[in-house]
This record gives C-alpha cells, structure tokens and sequence, in this order.
C-alpha cells in the first residue's frame, strides 16, 4: 500500500525543505520569486504523485539563490536533491515505486556528502507519468497535455545533469537530450487544438519549453566550439 506521507519527487522535497528555513511554503514560490505558477503547481503535484519529476532550469535555480540569498550547503543540497531525482526517475523504470525512492534517499545522501567535498576544494558556489490510481478518465488532450509536461520535466533534468557530468562527451550528450525533449514538448504542445492553445497554461508551457530549446542550443555551441 502507497504511503500518503511520502513526498515523491527528491528534488521538490528538498526544496520545499530549504524554503521553510527560509518562512515560505513552496505555493508561493511564484510570488516571491516569479517562477510560474505552473510550474509550482506541477512541482506541488509531484511530491504527492509517484512517478512526476518537474525540476527547477539553471535560470530558475540562480533566481532562487538570489532571491534567498541561499548558502553554499542548500545550494549543494538543491543539487544533490537533482542528480538523485535524475536517478530516481530510472530507478522508477525499473524497480517498485518504494524500493526506487528509498535507493534515492540513500544515494542523496551520497550525493551530497560528494557535492560538499568538492566544493570545499572550488571557491564558492559551482556553475551551476502519471499515477496508476487516477480515478478520472484522461481524454486524449490531457494524455497530450501530460506527455508535454514529462517531456519537458526530461529535458530540465538533462540539461541540468549537462553541468554536473565530469566528461566533456557526456557533456554534450546530455545537452542534446535535452535539445531533443524540449523540441518533443513543442510538437506535443502544438498538436493539440485552437481552443487549448488559448489557455493560459499552453502558453507557459509553450514558452517554457522555446525558453528551454534556446538555452538548450545555446549551451551546446558553447560545448562543441
């Protein structure tokens, strides 16, 4: 039996952690940092469903630590707290929901026992599906819908993991995976019909995922030059 008080997705967990330090729940991320609404909702929806993986992009993550001033140790754990959700989303793939998300915790540990060794050798801070128990029937707009969202959740995770990997080969690798989620995202999002195009949401997600391609490319002629 699923466990009600378990928050699924490592990386929102984490964040929600560090933003109660700081006096903030994580629904109002988008007031006192001006990430988009949608994306706290998608990132709330995460920590109750398995199976979900929204993250944070590079340029969100710089907007928090500005916003929060936050230390080099919750800079590290929002980056442990990424690579072990990274992890956690194949573990997911592979093993039961409850044995992934324990290995995860376990590895997050790990992880950001490392990040906090290598650190201390840099100066100051680095470079920085849906749940099986739906009870509402999807239409086919909302399986599009929801498989926009996995594709760009993929795409915000490889590009991240672009800057964490220590080969330059993986490096770029990543950096086309994630060219290649955010362009998926885009053809999803542009499937579906006049009326949802006119939603507000479409067009965060929209703009989300051309944002994302645009940094996406942008990083990669950086690599390969």
């Amino acid at each position: 039996m699923m466990n009600q008080n378990r928050r699924w997705n490592l990386f929102a967990r984490e964040l929600e952690n560090i933003l109660t330090t700081h006096g903030l729940k994580l629904g109002l991320l988008d007031d006192r940092v001006g990430i988009h609404r949608e994306k706290v909702r998608r990132l709330q929806q995460s920590l109750l469903t398995p199976k979900r993986f929204p993250v944070l992009n590079p340029d969100e993550i710089k907007l928090l630590v500005q916003a929060f001033h936050l230390s080099e140790e919750e800079w590290v754990r929002l980056q442990a707290a990424m690579l072990a959700t990274a992890i956690e989303r194949m573990l997911m793939e592979r093993i039961d929901q409850d044995n992934a998300l324990l290995a995860s915790e376990q590895i997050y540990t790990i992880l950001q026992d490392g990040l906090q060794a290598q650190l201390g050798q840099e100066s100051g801070m680095g470079s920085i599906r849906g749940g099986e128990d739906d009870s509402i029937e999807e239409t086919e707009e909302d399986i599009t819908l929801a498989a926009a969202c996995s594709a760009l959740d993929d795409a915000n995770l490889a590009l991240q993991l672009s800057y964490h990997v220590t080969s330059h080969k993986e490096r770029i690798k990543k950096t086309k995976e994630a060219q290649t989620h955010f362009t998926e995202a885009l053809a999803e999002l542009d499937s579906l019909d006049t009326d949802w195009k006119s939603l507000p949401n479409w067009k965060v997600l929209s703009d989300e995922a051309q944002s994302g391609l645009a940094s996406a490319t942008d990083r990669l002629e950086d690599l390969v030059e």
